[in-house]
């Protein structure tokens, strides 16, 4: 998994409310992660935790 670098964010006025905002190296190592095992076995243990949907954004600089 080649990533610059991972960060945890939550919001100020809801503590509850977390973000993960990670750097690729390129959207194919992205998407390699997202299909990979690894992947699955981290996201599924929190993801039964939310209370809504996770969403996933892929950002640029403007």
């Amino acid at each position: 998994m080649d990533f610059s670098s991972i960060e945890l964010f939550k919001e100020k006025s809801n503590p509850r409310v977390l973000f993960t905002y990670s750097i690729w190296e390129d959207e194919a190592n992205l998407e390699n992660y997202r299909a990979s095992v690894y992947f699955r076995d981290i996201w599924s243990r929190p993801k039964i935790l939310f209370s809504a949907k996770a969403e996933a954004w892929s950002l640029e600089k403007a």
